[in-house]
């Protein structure tokens, strides 16, 4: 028998069963967390010849000529300081691609990985799509999710941990198999995150992390990054172990006002990216997200507002500096 019919057969299974959350201390808990969770699932000069350190303004000749392919609200643009652009992104519409450009074709692809029958698994560049195509672009991806990568592909991220790739495909072949069958996305994705847990917990890091029944957050952490003087703490954190036992979709990192399993005062970041250049972009986007739905934000738009800076920080690097001290990162 093959591993897509044992596959088929284990998902039609587990599609059946209910999953079970680990059990979490209450002193790890916080209840704008639980709330956040019921909703939806310095001081340095930038040396830019666009921008006039005199006024404060970009003259509207020269981000034309900077950004030929934005479309530009000219009579925003012209009368705008560089950070309010960073913070209206209403000011340059940076739209999703749903087609791939030659450069991007050649930028992307790094290694085929496995051919599985009629479906070809690519190892690609994902710092760059998310600079460049679609900043929602994590671990994984084939095209229910993203129009951008060919139907007959599924693409795997180079930064993730080598280990997980069976997960990953395992998932991705679960959820194409419920698509033709003509279940809805959300079904099938939720059918094929059931196959993707029960596989994962095979690999008994629940009982690494949780011998006792709560979690062992030593196990997790990795090392502090660095402590903030707002007392927040930045831990970088073994992801995969993460992704076995408490989410598997813990993704890069994240913050106690979305993941109830983060310890109060505390920002993860994954330790497939830590010491990747998609780290310091990551960090400005949990610090950011968390710095908003710290003053009431709710999840969905402030991760909107985060993905959108954090684009525009991939695209304009030396402006990274500034708003991550803004962010409380000095």
């Amino acid at each position: 028998m093959n591993r897509s019919k044992i596959l088929v057969e284990e998902i039609e299974r587990l599609s059946k069963t209910k999953s079970t959350p680990l059990p979490i201390s209450d002193e790890k808990k916080d209840e704008s967390i639980v709330s956040a969770l019921e909703a939806p699932s310095s001081g340095k000069i930038i040396q830019d010849p666009c921008y006039d350190p005199i006024t404060g303004f970009i003259p509207i000749d020269a981000f034309k000529k900077a950004f030929p392919n934005d479309e530009i609200d000219e009579d925003a643009i012209i009368s705008a300081p560089i950070y309010d652009i960073m913070n209206d992104p209403d000011l340059i519409k940076n739209e999703k691609k749903e087609e791939l450009t030659q450069e991007d074709i050649d930028n992307i692809y790094k290694e085929k990985f496995r051919e599985l029958d009629d479906i070809t698994v690519w190892i690609v560049d994902g710092a760059y799509i998310r600079a460049k195509v679609d900043e929602e672009f994590n671990t994984r991806g084939q095209h229910y999710s993203f129009s951008f990568i060919p139907k007959d592909e599924m693409w795997i991220d180079r930064e993730s941990n080598t280990d997980e790739h069976k997960y990953f495909i395992d998932y991705m072949l679960a959820q194409r198999h419920f698509m033709d069958k003509g279940d809805s996305f959300d079904d099938a994705s939720d059918k094929a995150e059931k196959y993707e847990k029960s596989e994962r917990r095979k690999s008994g890091d629940i009982e690494k992390v949780a011998p006792k029944g709560e979690v062992d957050y030593d196990k997790i952490h990795k090392r502090l990054w660095k402590k903030l003087e707002n007392g927040v703490s930045v831990w970088i954190v073994d992801g995969k172990l993460v992704r076995d036992t408490l989410d598997i979709w813990f993704v890069a990192g994240g913050h106690d006002k979305v993941y109830e399993f983060i310890p109060k005062d505390e920002v993860w970041i994954d330790d497939a990216v830590a010491d990747t250049p998609d780290a310091m972009f990551i960090l400005f986007h949990e610090l950011h997200e968390r710095n908003l739905m710290m003053k009431g934000e709710a999840y969905d738009p402030a991760h909107k507002d985060s993905s959108e800076k954090e684009h525009y920080l991939r695209n304009h690097t030396d402006d990274l500096h500034d708003a991550l001290a803004k962010e409380g990162w000095e």
